[in-house]
């Protein structure tokens, strides 16, 4: 249970950095 758990927060977390560079690179073009 922990361990799913801990791999679910893990995942989420670089799903969220990667959306996170991807506004990051996008936001000056679209400027």
């Amino acid at each position: 249970m922990g361990n799913d758990f801990r791999g679910f927060i893990l995942r989420f977390v670089v799903s969220l950095g990667i959306v996170v560079m991807i506004l990051l690179l996008t936001a000056p073009k679209a400027c």
